[in-house]
């Protein structure tokens, strides 16, 4: 019975013990399998990730790619919208995950950086969560497995949370933080998990305006440029004279994504008002560091000697001109253990703004550390709301996990006042200039850029920035200029501004062109003086222009001019004069008084459309609805691939049967502006139609055309509202060519015009349309003219580059008749049959004349703009190569550059960097004439090419142009 018993008491035993085991078990197995699942969608969703990124660098398929995280779907294409579905991969994640955060990552072609940075946060049911970051280099990091924090006070909790203010380290080197490794990925380092960032954090946005949200960011409530009453750019000045120098108010405004943005030179002091966070509760301090970037966080600059902030700190940038780009970076490092950065317009939510009247939010500090209200004790007003000036505003960072009890934004918190600098403000009721760049190139150790850098305080302003002549009636006189700086120097003078390009290169091949447009606005120019000295400009008034040192010209108009200058070893400089008021007939003014201009004005409006064409717009179609003359002029086209990258050539074609044929236009030339091409008498009922073509080698490509609805190819008319895209709300950020044809934020065109603006970039919110504007006109046949400024060859280049002349009156052209084109000659043509002429490679000008001053007469230069001597050899001359390197239409051959048998006469006025610009597909020139040389010419290797630009030309080279037959 013993026996029995002590058997019945082991198997009840057993089985509870089992039961026991399997009541403990059954859940542990069931949160391991959780846990398993958590995992594995973060590996899988990394790997589908740097698939997606790989392939767009590789170019796949010649398409960028992609990933759809909450469904786990590799996708072909810009957006997922958009995708090609049949190239669709999938990764599905697993139904016990859920995913926030980004819901898309697009990764560009070649370099590989994503479209979206932020986190992408993986949540199991339980709450635990993992977090992938997505940095703006393209580098991903994921966090350890990250346990939900139920009460703020549980001691335990705030233990786990790996915070940076918080952590104590338990879990931090476990998951967070042994991903600390990989933190310094620059931008969002791995670990944070924190942020559920890219799902809507509460911070982003809480009341206080993080990223421009809430208060008063970009333009909302407050100032910030642009909106309310700080007018963008005076585009409405002419409508409110009571407030004659709104503009000069303009310091900045915020973009939407956290960028603060500069509408005016200005100088910016950055202070730091306090930081405190520690390595968990009690523990040691953590190091936190700023860094300023002024060009949308593409370098970096350490503030405060790089040194770790207390508060008190504080730095000045100065001369910082309209358009720059201001973000803060914040880092906060222990040792090896915790490394955590955030930039201010990463959108992550670790970053909020505070602006003038902003309430400062209510964070209780971590642990017993000093509240944030202490650190912006000195800037709460009376009425316990910031109190700070107008153009001021506070960042906070956070740097540790949002949403927990150590979220308390104060690890960094600075002070941002914005100060216009003294004199340099514009306003609409003194004269002012401003400058803009029509061509701009460096070769060798050339470092021109696209600023203007006014007196000896080097007062910077950028592209298209307006520059007092006068502030409030009395003239600017500088007592001189700076020469050494990286872009044009002006001194401003009485009655007189001086324009100077620097050139200090040493011989070899380096060399810096410009051609810029100096504009007056309330000034007109009276004429033009050469420096002297070193400081001469070669030869600016005898209408030669070439790319050679001696290649200097200015072009005066009424209210501009043009100038072209070519430094090597010394300095160009030129005067040019100015006389206070507008222009007789100017259109500058547009006061709504009723003066004799404006009736002047509104007689020649009545004048054009008296010979204008009637048509109607539909759906990007202009339809005719009589016979008419149609001219495409190319007002300018600026795109480059990726930002400051190499220019994406865009080239144009037209229909007149809706589509059904295209004709190229400008011989389907890279267009620059300036370009013209004129179809005569095309019939009524034509429908007309625009298509663009973008290309860069095989890395982008992109066609749009007008009549597709991707509203990448608009077509506006008079009056019209412009895009609604984030450049347009603020006239002085867009290119000259765009904003001369926008006034009072409207579309303002001449006459019966009608507008085309190009963007064949990604479309967002930040599109300029600049890719090409293009006008189209519509005139009468019987009017035989069409309303243009002729100004269509004003940078200097090729004729035939410039298209069509105007239809009205007659032209001089040099004919080649077909099939005898060695019996050319010189016709007086009527103007509007020069689109036919030039279609079969007719040349405006006379044969006999030389434009580009070259020695050889324009019926047998084939390239024009040739300039000597040249900058190849760009290294040094090798036995047997040849170049021109000196000013004459002579070669020169090997190291002593001794004369050759060969000239410019040989080489049908090219020289070996023009002749090897057509073997690499850089420019065509009037090589079409020649199609067997041509092809000849652009079947060179490669590395032959290169070898030719550093070396010299060869022989083989020179006797192919000079043997060539037509």
């Amino acid at each position: 019975m013993k026996q029995k018993s002590f058997t019945a008491i082991e198997t009840l035993l057993t089985i509870g013990v089992i039961a026991v085991t399997t009541g403990v078990s059954i859940p542990m197995y069931r949160n391991f399998q959780i846990r398993t699942d958590l995992d594995l969608a973060t590996e899988q969703t990394i790997q589908a990730l740097r698939s997606a990124q790989v392939r767009s660098q590789a170019g796949e398929e010649d398409a960028q790619w992609g990933v759809w995280t909450s469904d786990g779907v590799i996708f072909q294409g810009e957006t997922y919208a958009l995708r090609n579905p049949d190239a669709d991969e999938e990764y599905p994640v697993p139904s016990t995950i859920s995913v926030s955060g980004l819901d898309q990552v697009t990764f560009s072609r070649v370099d590989g950086v994503p479209q979206y940075v932020g986190d992408i946060v993986l949540e199991a049911i339980n709450g635990d969560q993992r977090t992938i970051t997505i940095s703006a280099d393209g580098v991903l990091s994921s966090t350890g497995i990250e346990s939900p924090v139920f009460s703020d006070d549980d001691d335990a909790d705030d233990d786990d949370d790996d915070s940076g203010d918080d952590d104590s380290g338990s879990d931090d080197d476990s998951g967070d933080d042994d991903s600390g490794s990989d933190d310094d990925s620059d931008d969002d380092d791995s670990g944070s998990g924190d942020d559920d960032s890219g799902s809507g954090d509460d911070d982003s946005g809480s009341g206080d305006d993080d990223s421009g949200s809430g208060d008063d960011d970009s333009g909302s409530g407050d100032d910030d440029s642009g909106s309310g009453d700080d007018d963008d750019s005076g585009s409405d000045d002419d409508d409110d004279d009571s407030e004659p120098t709104e503009p000069c108010e303009d310091r900045f405004e915020v973009n939407s994504n956290g960028t603060i943005e500069t509408t005016g030179t200005v100088d910016v002091t950055f202070r730091a008002l306090g930081s405190e966070i520690t390595y968990g509760a009690g523990g040691p301090e953590i190091q936190v560091t700023v860094e300023a970037s002024t060009d949308g966080g593409t370098t970096w600059t350490p503030l405060f000697g790089g040194r770790d902030i207390d508060g008190g700190e504080e730095q000045v940038i100065e001369n910082l001109p309209s358009g720059s780009q201001i973000v803060l970076r914040f880092k906060g490092r222990h040792g090896w253990l915790w490394q955590k950065t955030y930039r201010s317009n990463d959108q992550t939510g670790h970053v909020e703004v505070l602006r003038d009247g902003s309430s400062p939010p209510e964070y209780q500090p971590y642990d017993d550390q000093e509240s944030l209200e202490t650190f912006l004790q000195e800037i709460i007003g009376d009425d316990g709301k910031i109190s700070i000036g107008e153009y001021d505003a506070v960042l906070l960072g956070e740097l540790g996990t949002l949403r927990t009890a150590s979220s308390d934004f104060q690890d960094a918190v600075v002070l941002i006042q914005f100060a216009q600098k003294v004199g340099s403000c514009a306003g609409t009721d003194d004269p002012r200039f401003k400058i803009d760049f029509e061509r701009m190139e460096n070769f060798g150790t050339g470092d021109v850029d696209r600023s203007v850098y006014v007196g000896p305080q080097q007062i910077r302003y950028a592209e298209g920035q307006w520059i007092p002549l006068k502030v409030n009636g009395v003239t600017v006189i500088d007592s001189g200029l700076v020469e050494t700086v990286p872009g044009l120097a002006v001194e401003r003078r009485n009655g007189t501004v001086r324009v100077l390009l620097h050139g200090s290169h040493p011989s070899g091949g380096s060399k810096e062109i410009v051609d810029a447009r100096v504009t007056f606005d309330g000034a007109t120019v009276q004429g033009a003086d050469n420096d002297t000295g070193t400081d001469e400009s070669e030869s600016p008034f005898d209408g030669i222009v070439n790319d050679g040192p001696s290649g200097d010209e200015i072009t005066l108009g009424t209210s501009d001019a043009l100038y072209q200058a070519r430094v090597t070893t010394l300095d160009d400089a030129i005067f040019i004069n100015w006389l206070e008021g507008s222009a007789p007939g100017s259109d500058d003014d547009t006061d709504d008084s009723d003066d004799a201009d404006d009736d002047d004005d509104a007689d020649d409006d009545d004048e054009d459309d008296s010979c204008s064409a009637t048509y109607s717009l539909n759906n990007g179609r202009l339809i005719l609805n009589e016979d008419a003359h149609v001219t495409f002029r190319v007002l300018g086209s600026h795109v480059t691939h990726g930002l400051n990258g190499p220019e994406v050539s865009v080239r144009m074609n037209a229909s007149l049967d809706n589509g059904n044929t295209w004709q190229t236009l400008y011989n389907f030339r890279d267009v620059d502006g300036g370009e013209q091409q004129t179809f005569a008498s095309v019939s009524s009922g034509s429908s007309i139609v625009l298509k663009a073509e973008g290309r860069y080698g095989w890395l982008f490509k992109k066609t749009a055309h007008s009549r597709e609805a991707s509203g990448r190819v608009r077509v506006f008319e008079d009056g019209d509202d412009p895009p609604g895209t984030s450049p347009f709300a603020n006239e002085t950020r867009l290119r000259r060519f765009v904003r001369n044809v926008v006034h009072n934020g409207k579309i303002n065109l001449n006459s019966r015009r009608v507008l085309a603006l190009v963007e064949l970039q990604d479309m967002n919110t930040s599109s300029d349309f600049s890719d090409a504007a293009v006008e189209i006109v519509m005139e009468r046949p019987a009017c035989g003219s069409v309303a243009d400024d002729d100004d269509s060859d004003s940078d200097g280049d090729d004729d035939d580059d410039d298209g069509a002349g105007t239809i009205s009156g007659e032209i001089t052209i040099c004919h080649y008749p077909p099939g005898n084109r060695s019996n050319h000659h010189t016709l007086t043509i009527g103007a509007s049959a020069w689109a036919a002429h030039r279609r079969h490679g007719d040349r405006l000008g006379s044969c006999a004349e030389d434009l580009d001053g070259d020695g050889i007469p324009n019926y047998n230069d084939l390239c024009p703009n040739t300039g000597t001597p040249e900058i190849v050899p760009r290294d040094f001359m090798l036995f047997g190569r040849f170049a021109i390197t000196e000013e004459s239409e002579i070669f020169r051959k090997g190291p002593r550059k001794r004369i050759s048998p060969y000239t410019l006469s040989d080489t049908k006025g090219c020289s070996c960097e023009q002749l090897l610009d057509v073997a690499e597909d850089r420019n065509t020139y009037y090589f079409s004439q020649y199609p067997m040389l041509e092809r000849n010419m652009k079947s060179l290797f490669p590395h032959y090419t290169r070898g030719a630009r550093n070396h010299g030309c060869s022989v083989r080279i020179l006797r192919m142009v000079q043997r060539a037959r037509l």
